[in-house]
């Protein structure tokens, strides 16, 4: 039996523009829909049960690889919020295997996509990287802090309590 196909409107469009003027619409169209397949994968290894703390950190360590991998050159643009989240989705994990190095390693990567995208200006960007360059997002305005938001988070949970004291963390725990 064949598998089931899903096709949508978007995937239709990437065949529509076959006359050369509008052949950079089709490929404009695959690397968008590159970038919405890149999230819905990922998205739904974060979002799924895992049996234990190693294998979800596994698996959230395998979603940031998948955007890595098409984001390959950094320019992540909107996609920095979710690299935070997702790094602080494998920092917890992480935190609850007593696993301080890949802990610490997860918190500075949120942190820096959390400043990154809070560098980010509002307005159309185009992406960069080799798979995706072809594709743009809107950068809308925002007023909060995704930065500050992770730090505070940090700070409150519990599960990161073992981390206090630490030097490499004393600006985000104020050196108690």
């Amino acid at each position: 039996m064949a598998g089931t196909l899903f096709a949508c409107r978007e995937e239709l469009l990437e065949g529509a523009y076959f006359t050369e003027e509008n052949r950079h619409l089709g490929r404009e169209q695959k690397h968008k829909n590159t970038l919405a397949y890149i999230d819905l994968a990922a998205i739904n290894i974060l979002d799924d049960e895992y049996d234990g703390a190693e294998d979800r950190a596994s698996a959230c360590e395998a979603a940031i690889r998948l955007w890595e991998t098409v984001l390959s050159d950094g320019n992540c643009l909107d996609h920095h919020q979710d690299l935070a989240y997702a790094h602080m989705q494998a920092a917890e994990a992480c935190a609850s295997l007593g696993d301080g190095a890949r802990t610490k390693a997860h918190i500075r990567a949120a942190l820096r996509h959390a400043e990154a995208y809070d560098a980010e200006a509002p307005g159309e960007r185009r992406y960069t990287g080799a798979y995706v360059s072809a594709a743009t997002c809107e950068i809308g305005a925002h007023t909060d802090s995704e930065a500050e938001y992770w730090r505070d988070e940090i700070r409150s949970d519990g599960r990161y309590s073992f981390l206090r004291g630490d030097p490499e963390l004393e600006d985000i725990f104020g050196g108690n």
